[in-house]
Order: C-alpha cells, then structure tokens, then sequence
C-alpha cells in the first residue's frame, strides 16, 4: 500500500498519451502506483467569463505519478528505457 509516508514522486506529465504509456509500463512490471490528477483550467479565475477557447484540452490535466519508495529506482529505470 502507498501512503504518504512511504511514496516518491515518480514524475510529473501534462500529457495524455504520456500518461497512458507510463501507466501502461508500470503495470507490465506490476509496480504499483498512485496518480494524482489536477485539473489546471480550474485554478484560472477568469474562466467563468472566457472560458477555455484557444486552449488545447491535451494539456489540461497534470499528472504526478507516486510509487512507493522501495520501488522507485525499478520504475525510474523502466522508464527510462520506455519512454
């Protein structure tokens, strides 16, 4: 189990597709995870008035990955050598 004694943050995307290659690399090696995901269109105060015209929705989330920090140095490896 990752708690947050016990993780190390792995990395941090903003990418989609990335995101689905590191979750899809860490459960091939059954290294397991947790994700955090932040919306970053919400911390905009003036988006209730403009809205998110012009703005790509690939990059609307950010991503951090966390695994537990027995395991960090397997998963940094392994994505280093997938991505």
């Amino acid at each position: 189990m990752i708690t947050i004694f016990n993780r190390k943050e792995l990395t941090i995307v903003n990418s989609t597709k990335k995101q689905v290659k590191i979750r899809e690399c860490l459960d091939s090696h059954d290294i397991k995870y947790s994700l955090k995901v932040v919306y970053m269109y919400a911390q905009l105060s003036s988006r209730g008035h403009i809205g998110s015209f012009g703005q790509t929705m690939d990059s609307a989330y950010m991503y951090t990955f966390y695994v537990h920090k027995d395991d960090f140095d397997a998963a940094q490896a392994i994505l280093a050598g997938r991505l």
